[in-house]
């Protein structure tokens, strides 16, 4: 009779990483790509984020200063890549800038602002 095998597996371990480990594990491999997330900013604000909320909060009263910190946010997600700023530092201002955006607008839009 043929002799059967068994292959021996080793168990998986699950390791639980907190959040701010997976995102330095994120950045870490994204920085290989960090000039796709410098396109992204030059083209994820002026044609999408701004353009919404500008459409959006063109009647409110706090529209002049929504403009002047969305330009604000988006200069200075441009001097973080130009300058030479992380992977981390970079991808954490991105994000904290589309926060920025759509809570504002989410705010605006149930009536809070």
């Amino acid at each position: 009779m043929n002799n059967l095998e068994i292959n021996k597996v080793k168990p998986v371990k699950l390791i639980n990483k907190t959040l701010v480990e997976r995102y330095h594990d994120f950045c870490t491999q994204q920085k290989q790509h960090w000039f796709l997330w410098f396109l992204m900013v030059l083209v994820a604000f002026p044609m999408v984020l701004m353009p919404i909320g500008i459409f959006v909060l063109r009647d409110a009263s706090f529209a002049t200063n929504y403009i002047t910190l969305s330009m604000l946010l988006f200069l200075l997600n441009i001097c973080s890549h130009v300058g030479g700023l992380g992977t981390k530092t970079s991808m954490a201002l991105f994000f904290t800038t589309i926060l920025f955006h759509l809570c504002t607008i989410w705010l605006y839009l149930i009536g809070v602002l």
